[in-house]
C-alpha cells in the first residue's frame, strides 16, 4: 500500500539526495529507486520531461510520492499510470493513501484500477452533462467506516480534479470499498481453491451468450471491465477470501433485483453454475456489483 510521506520529500530537498529514474511514465511521473531495493513513484509537473533511465529528479518539483511496497502493488501502479490520464491516476492513489493512512483500510490492490475506471466515467460524464444518478440504495448505517471514507474520498476527488460530484457518488464509492476490502483474517485453502480462471470467464462467457449477450462496439468498455472485475473476483476466490453477507445487503440486492431484472437472472445463472462446477457461492456484496456490471452493458448493447 502505497503511502505519501511529506517528511520524506523535505529530507531529499534538504539534503540534497539523488532520485535516480529507473523507469519513466509519462512527463509528470516516474519510477525512482530509494536505496535499500526500496521503490517509489513520483509525480510532478514535468518532472520527467525529457528524461530518460538513470537520470536525476528534480526534487524540487516533486509533489507526491507512493511507495512501492511489493510486486502486485507495482503491477497494478503500472497499469493504471500507463492506462489512466495522470490526474485520475494520482486521484486514484490519493483516496487509497488517504484510507490507509487515516483509517488503516486495506484495499485489494485491484482497487486502484476499479476505482480510476470509475472516477475517470463519472469526470467524462458529468463534463458531458450525461451522468445519471445513481439507483443503488444507501446502506451507509450498515457500514459507518465506509461511509466516512467515502464522504472523505469525495472530497479528495472533487479537490484533485476540480469538480463537484452528485451526491449519489458516495453511495457508490462506498460500494468500492466495501468490495474490495482485505477481510482481517484469511483463511486460505489452496489445495481446495486451485482453479482455472480461464475456464470460469469461458463458463461465464456462455452464459452471457445464451442471454444474447455480447461484446459490441456499443458496450466494448463496459464489457471489458467486466471481464477484468471477474479476473480478479476469481482470484479472491482462489486464495479463500470470503465477504459477509448482511440483511441490509440483502435489501439492497432485493431492490436490485426489481430493478434490473434481466441482469439478476444472468448474475443467479454465474452463481449456480460456479456452486455446481467449484463449489464457491458468490457473495451478496459480489452479487451487488455483478447485477451493475451487467446492467451497464445491456444498457450500452445495440438493441437498447
Amino acid at each position: 500500500m502505497g503511502l505519501f510521506s511529506s517528511l520524506f520529500l523535505s529530507f531529499f530537498k534538504e539534503v540534497g539526495e539523488l532520485l535516480l529514474i529507473k523507469r519513466v511514465f509519462n512527463n509528470n511521473s516516474a519510477l525512482v529507486e530509494l536505496g535499500n531495493n526500496r521503490e517509489a513513484v513520483v509525480v510532478g509537473n514535468g518532472i520527467a520531461f525529457k528524461k530518460t533511465e538513470g537520470k536525476e529528479i528534480d526534487t524540487s518539483k516533486v509533489e507526491n510520492i507512493f511507495y512501492l511496497e511489493n510486486s502486485a502493488t507495482k503491477r497494478t501502479i503500472f497499469s493504471l499510470l500507463k492506462n489512466t490520464p495522470i490526474d485520475i491516476a494520482v486521484t486514484t492513489m490519493h483516496v487509497v493513501n488517504h484510507a490507509y493512512k487515516k483509517y488503516h483500510y486495506e484495499l485489494f490492490d485491484y482497487f486502484y484500477l476499479s476505482l480510476s475506471e470509475h472516477i475517470l466515467g463519472v469526470y467524462h460524464r458529468i463534463l458531458d452533462n450525461t451522468y445519471q444518478t445513481s439507483q443503488i440504495p444507501d446502506i451507509k448505517d450498515e457500514y459507518p467506516l465506509e461511509n466516512k471514507i467515502a464522504q472523505e474520498s469525495v472530497k479528495i476527488i472533487e479537490r484533485d480534479l476540480k469538480i463537484k460530484l452528485p451526491v449519489s457518488e458516495r453511495k457508490n464509492i462506498m460500494l468500492h470499498l466495501i468490495n474490495a476490502r482485505i477481510p482481517e483474517k484469511k483463511q486460505v485453502n489452496r489445495e481446495k481453491n486451485i482453479i482455472n480462471i480461464e475456464e470460469m470467464l469461458h463458463i461465464v462467457q456462455v452464459i452471457l451468450d445464451q442471454h444474447n449477450i455480447y461484446r459490441l462496439a456499443s458496450n466494448n468498455d463496459e464489457y471489458e471491465r467486466f471481464m477484468i472485475h471477474l479476473q480478479y473476483l476469481f482470484r479472491r476466490l482462489e486464495q479463500g477470501e470470503k465477504f459477509r453477507s448482511s440483511d441490509i445487503t440483502k435489501k439492497v440486492k432485493d431492490e436490485l433485483i426489481s430493478e434490473y431484472p434481466e441482469s439478476f437472472v444472468v448474475v443467479k445463472e454465474i452463481d449456480e453454475q460456479l456452486k455446481q462446477d467449484f463449489e464457491w457461492e458468490i457473495s451478496d456484496e459480489e452479487k451487488l456489483y455483478l447485477i451493475v456490471h451487467i446492467q451497464r452493458i445491456y444498457e450500452k448493447s445495440s438493441k437498447y
